[in-house]
């Protein structure tokens, strides 16, 4: 590299730095976020077997009232 090109690299250090630096941010970010997503989906899912547990006691245990209740007596 010639001297100017050289130069002219070194000027744009900073330029090129923050840029990797942004790059790295966003990439957390992204990373992140999905493992959030992630996180969420498996606590909606543990949140469905919880309560389908719960409409399955009554089902199995008040099974006149449950199918009542599900047949939309009572409103």
């Amino acid at each position: 590299m010639g001297g100017n090109m050289q130069t002219a690299m070194m000027h744009d250090l900073p330029a090129y730095m923050e840029e990797a630096l942004n790059q790295n941010r966003k990439n957390r970010s992204d990373e992140r976020k999905k493992k959030t997503k992630a996180s969420k989906l498996r606590e909606m899912i543990s949140d469905h077997h919880e309560d389908a547990d719960v409409m399955q006691y009554y089902k199995d245990n008040h099974p006149e009232w449950f199918n009542s209740f599900m047949g939309g007596d009572g409103e």
